[in-house]
């Protein structure tokens, strides 16, 4: 190798990793983790980064993944109370008046 074309300490383990386009531009990734969901209905957390499809910098930690699955179901459970208020007004609008 020449001087120019020698190996600076380049990790080329992503450069097959591609962005997605359906990413917003400038969007960078410090950890991440995927859930899958097996046909009997067991959960898997992969956090392996050669199993990803985006670039990410790191592997999560454990505390990681127990802190972002508790906000993910954090937001969902409110999601899901604003639903239920929705719905309970719209049935109260709509029930006969007495």
């Amino acid at each position: 190798m020449s001087e120019e074309t020698k190996d600076q300490g380049h990790d080329h383990a992503h450069d097959h990793v591609h962005a997605d386009p359906s990413l917003p531009a400038g969007v960078k990734f410090r950890a991440g983790f995927a859930v899958l969901i097996g046909e009997e209905g067991a959960v898997f957390i992969e956090k392996d980064l050669a199993q990803f499809n985006i670039p990410v910098e790191r592997e999560s930690t454990l505390l990681e993944i127990r802190r972002y699955t508790s906000e993910i179901l954090m937001d969902l459970q409110a999601q899901a109370a604003a639903e239920y208020t929705s719905l309970r007004i719209a049935a109260e609008k709509t029930a006969p008046q007495a």
